[in-house]
């Protein structure tokens, strides 16, 4: 529905903002309680003692992220969700600069009435096939 839409689109949006506000225990709510988080090393992080674990493991982040192209398709379990993310970096002198770029692959399912994730996949950008 329209309703479940808007909610997983500020799913995203709610954790990406924990992320960049060093908020661990608001980005780990983000997940179902067996949810998962795949780092980019392939590395799995699993239910919501590991997802903890990891995120107080992380250097304080001096960029911000930025989420677009949101795709949101219906699953027999929930929904997938697909997005663009971008890091942002504020330098010493004022000025912005790309950090990276990725593409979120997450697989999401209602807990208790809300939606969380279930599992995050991260991948590099560009992650087209070449020569397109």
């Amino acid at each position: 529905s329209a309703a479940d839409r808007i909610e997983i689109i500020e799913l995203n949006a709610r954790s990406y903002s924990a992320v960049d506000r060093g908020q661990v225990d608001a980005w780990v709510s983000t997940f179902a309680t067996d949810g998962s988080f795949i780092h980019s090393s392939g590395k799995p992080f699993v239910g919501h003692d590991e997802l903890k674990r990891f995120a107080l493991t992380r250097e304080p982040r001096r960029y911000v992220h930025w989420i677009s192209n949101v795709i949101i398709t219906p699953t027999r379990e929930g929904a997938q969700s697909q997005c663009y993310v971008m890091m942002v970096e504020q330098m010493p002198d004022g000025s912005f600069r790309i950090r990276g770029m990725s593409r979120k692959t997450d697989e999401v399912r209602q807990e208790h009435g809300q939606w969380r994730f279930m599992s995050r996949r991260s991948a590099p950008l560009p992650d087209v096939a070449p020569g397109r």
